[in-house]
């Protein structure tokens, strides 16, 4: 029992010592890429420069990019290379050059020392989930900088400065598909994706890209996933991003001029670096680097920059531009854009909120499925008596329909005559030409005429029509007249 206290009370003075000294920043197992220890235990920068400048270019490349992905895809596509030291073996100390590793990348990205922070206890231990014979196991998740056992800043020379640091975990965070984030700005052609909020419920709405042909919508299903209700709302994309598209040109156009220049100087500034890099490899590759980047600006080109800054909508429209860069442009200004569909007709209350605090709200109209799904509804349909009761022609009803604003329910941008005739059709003002009696025997007792079906079935011969081309009911042509 003696023994055991003792061993007891050992244990305890050596933890408490290595307690005091994590207290003063001095206990430091190993240091991350970009760094060293000399013997006598102070950490300093990597003399490399080379190594340096990788690092650094790290940092600004996840400024520029904004994901973890996007910086190990840029590392990757330039050709360059981590710096890491060797722990062991007879290279021990040397520094190694390695091909980007993602979770190098991130934990260059999280680490507080490339912002000059000490840390100790970020991983805690947890007893009761340790296994015999792995001293190290058990433990538990990262914890933030401030709730580490230890924690001290400006303990070592920084990359970064801490404000930058901690907007970085705020970005990394951010990136995460959580249900209370935005998310990174991914791959698809919805211009909103990550900021429309439901203006029911509160919740984000959700991307819905359905087939290859058909254009994205916004659904709230976050209760009907969680709760198994009905689902909130959804509407089609391409109204609210039309709009919202414009007052994002005309939010950003006065300051195209400086954004312009100043991307330009950024261009300038990242050729000179990576240009840098590669002129401490080797000079061939130097030599092969220089000849892809944009060359330096000079008067003429910061001229034509001044005359191509007018020309912002058409840049926006450009086949150029990604879906990810208008994207950019939208969450740099667009804190959310809430969305409340009417469920009686096809108006949407669309209401963005800038990233500065202001508001702007506005009625669109939706694609619905029929023509009753629509607000003017009513008005049309009163509308379409009266053109017919002057005995006007289907082609001129449509002209004066379209004239006087009405629209199709769905893709179509103008009324045709033979939409004026199906919607005649519907309203009991045109009568079909009644057809001369069919001779006995030619339908079998299962066969029904095209127009008898739909009759029966309460529905428009050109719905059947479709249904007959995508196979869903079969059909037969007799004497050159629309079949069974």
């Amino acid at each position: 029992m003696m023994s055991e206290a003792e061993l007891h009370i050992l244990k305890q003075r050596m933890c408490q010592g290595k307690l005091n000294k994590a207290r003063r920043g001095e206990l430091i197992a190993r240091v991350p890429a970009g760094y060293v220890t000399s013997p006598a235990g102070e950490v300093t920068l990597d003399p490399d420069e080379q190594a340096r400048g990788v690092i650094r270019l790290i940092f600004d490349e996840f400024d520029r990019l904004g994901t973890v992905h996007g910086v190990l895809r840029s590392l990757i596509a330039q050709g360059v290379r981590l710096p890491v030291r060797a722990q062991g073996g007879p290279n021990r100390g040397q520094l190694e050059w390695r091909a980007p590793y993602r979770e190098t990348v991130r934990h260059i990205l999280r680490h507080p020392m490339y912002a000059g922070a000490y840390r100790y206890g970020f991983r805690p231990t947890e007893p009761r989930r340790q296994t015999p014979g792995h001293p190290r196991g058990g433990r538990g998740s990262g914890l933030a900088a401030e709730d580490c056992l230890v924690f001290l800043k400006d303990r070592f020379p920084a990359y970064i400065a801490w404000e930058r640091f901690e907007a970085n975990q705020t970005r990394l965070t951010a990136n995460r598909s959580r249900i209370d984030s935005v998310g990174a700005v991914r791959d698809g052609s919805a211009l909103l994706a990550g900021l429309v909020r439901c203006g029911r419920c509160g919740k984000r709405m959700s991307v819905r890209y359905g087939s290859a042909h058909r254009r994205p919508g916004y659904a709230c299903s976050t209760l009907r996933s969680d709760y198994a209700l009905p689902l909130c709302q959804s509407v089609t994309a391409a109204e609210v991003e039309s709009w919202v598209a414009e007052q994002i040109l005309e939010v950003i156009q006065p300051a195209v001029l400086e954004a312009s220049l100043e991307a330009a100087a950024a261009v300038e500034q990242r050729r000179r670096q990576m240009t840098r890099h590669w002129e401490q490899r080797i000079e061939r590759a130097r030599y092969r680097y220089t000849r892809t980047q944009p060359r330096p600006l000079g008067e003429a080109d910061r001229d034509r920059f001044r005359r191509l800054a007018a020309e912002v909508p058409a840049l926006w429209q450009a086949p150029s531009t990604t879906p990810a860069d208008r994207r950019q442009v939208v969450r740099l200004l667009v804190e959310r854009v809430v969305l409340t569909v009417d469920p009686g007709d096809d108006r949407v209350t669309v209401r963005v909120e800038w990233a500065g605090g202001a508001v702007c709200e506005r009625v669109i109209h939706r694609s619905v499925r029929g023509y009753k799904g629509q607000q003017s509804w009513s008005c049309l349909s009163e509308r379409l008596a009266a053109l017919h009761g002057r005995d006007e022609t289907p082609e001129a009803i449509a002209t004066a329909l379209d004239r006087e604003g009405f629209r199709p329910p769905k893709r179509a941008s103008w009324f045709t005559a033979g939409m004026v005739r199906r919607l005649l059709h519907e309203l009991g003002l045109r009568r079909r030409v009644p057809r001369a009696a069919e001779p006995a025997g030619v339908l079998s007792p299962d066969e029904r005429w095209l127009h008898d079906l739909a009759r029966d079935l309460a529905l428009s011969p050109h719905t059947l029509h479709g249904w007959r081309k995508k196979g869903w009911l079969h059909a037969r042509q007799v004497g050159g007249r629309g079949g069974p």
